[in-house]
């Protein structure tokens, strides 16, 4: 869990690795759980996450779950931003 003035991020499940620390074989592999928990996150700290630059500033809030094998992966996110400053070219 991570905290900053007013925002909390959370991550919280499990990635399937073995004693050594490396993926599981796929014969009997479990999968990959991973859910994200963000609470009046400063958009800013998104940043150096992304491909792209970001021209936004304010908060977001939802959740981001990964899941699925290291091959296959799948996501979805439940999001919402409380944009201050700045927005989206949707080009």
């Amino acid at each position: 869990e991570l905290t900053c003035p007013g925002g909390q991020l959370a991550l919280a499940g499990t990635i399937p690795l073995d004693e050594t620390g490396t993926r599981e074989s796929q014969r009997g592999a479990k999968t990959l759980d991973l859910r994200l928990t963000a609470l009046d996150w400063p958009l800013t700290e998104v940043d150096p996450w992304l491909p792209f630059p970001l021209p936004l500033e304010g908060r977001a809030s939802g959740t981001l779950a990964l899941g699925g094998s290291f091959e296959a992966l799948r996501g979805a996110a439940e999001l919402t931003f409380d944009v201050t400053t700045g927005r989206l070219d949707p080009r």
